[in-house]
């Protein structure tokens, strides 16, 4: 079996390759747009191409197309947000490589996507969202926003507003039309990898975040079984009919989970969940295989701790 891991300087990289491995003595190519020498765990990969940025759509499916081609790649395994986002659009490209891409459906990336979309949708069904603003409403807010682009990705472009004259600015700026406005909540953060198959069976693995980086990677967190956030996820998953590996973000507030972030990829803490005892990788290409998952499995509660961050020389 040959696999296609691309941006292999993301955090759950390493975990997937190793996986893999392990689990179906896969061979493993890797890309990434930094040379190999700078990244972490590729003493788990049998080859390496150096890829071009993904912001150049042709350019970037070309080079996909050619690397499927010379390794003769079974799975593709995408695992940043804008190769996700580029991939699910262009159905034609992934049919003509013959490859199987592991990636949600196109539908259920999109929706997961718009984080204005599927909240509304999912407060309609009954789940807890952060309540949205209208932006030409904020300037009349006494409290503190929290305003993030509608699509956005790992905290980029993420503003606090705590003053009104910045929330009357913002309120008239074209700059954040495509912007989501929501009330400053304190909480907890938590973090749910879940793997779906084609048959509904779902795995879920809970973790609470108790210090994470910049863009949300946690260095500190808990991982415990959670009931109530198992079946919230587990409907989400099912109501967005996913398939495969994402994760699930959620703000605890006096009891109440709130949908944060839904992002169609294995989050960067899978390892966590591997440590675990559920290899979420494994389920993750088991559900592109056609085959059956377990529907839960049992995991240990422990603490992590751990730094992004390897020594080269």
């Amino acid at each position: 079996m040959n696999v296609l891991i691309t941006s292999f300087g993301s955090f759950s990289a390493s975990c997937l390759a190793s996986s893999l491995k392990k689990n179906f003595h896969a061979k493993i190519v890797a890309t990434d747009i930094n040379d190999q020498l700078h990244l972490a765990g590729t003493e788990h990969i049998d080859l390496f191409e150096r890829a071009p940025h993904s912001s150049n759509t042709t350019r970037y499916l070309d080079f996909i197309a050619s690397v499927i081609k010379r390794h003769d790649i079974d799975y593709v395994l995408p695992i940043t947000d804008p190769e996700i986002d580029i991939l699910s659009l262009h159905d034609e490209f992934i049919l003509n490589t013959k490859s199987t891409f592991c990636i949600p459906g196109r539908e259920a990336v999109l929706q997961s996507r718009d984080k204005k979309n599927w909240a509304q949708n999912l407060k309609d069904k009954g789940f807890s969202t952060i309540p949205t603003f209208e932006q030409e409403d904020i300037a009349s807010i006494t409290s503190t926003v929290v305003a993030k682009p509608r699509n956005g990705r790992s905290s980029q472009g993420l503003l606090i507003i705590k003053d009104p004259e910045t929330r009357l600015s913002v309120s008239h700026s074209k700059r954040y039309e495509n912007y989501v406005f929501q009330p400053f909540i304190i909480g907890k953060h938590y973090v749910v990898d879940a793997v779906r198959d084609l048959y509904g069976n779902c795995i879920t693995v809970c973790r609470e975040e108790i210090t994470r980086t910049s863009n949300g990677a946690g260095l500190a967190v808990t991982v415990a079984y959670n009931e109530q956030l198992e079946q919230i996820t587990e409907r989400i998953m099912n109501e967005l009919d996913i398939h495969g590996a994402i994760n699930i973000e959620y703000l605890e507030s006096d009891g109440i989970y709130y949908a944060m972030d839904i992002n169609p990829r294995p989050s960067a803490g899978i390892e966590f969940s591997v440590l675990s005892g559920i290899d979420i990788p494994k389920y993750h290409l088991q559900c592109f295989q056609h085959k059956e998952i377990p529907h839960r499995l049992d995991y240990s509660s422990k603490t992590y701790k751990t730094i992004y961050q390897r020594v080269v020389s």
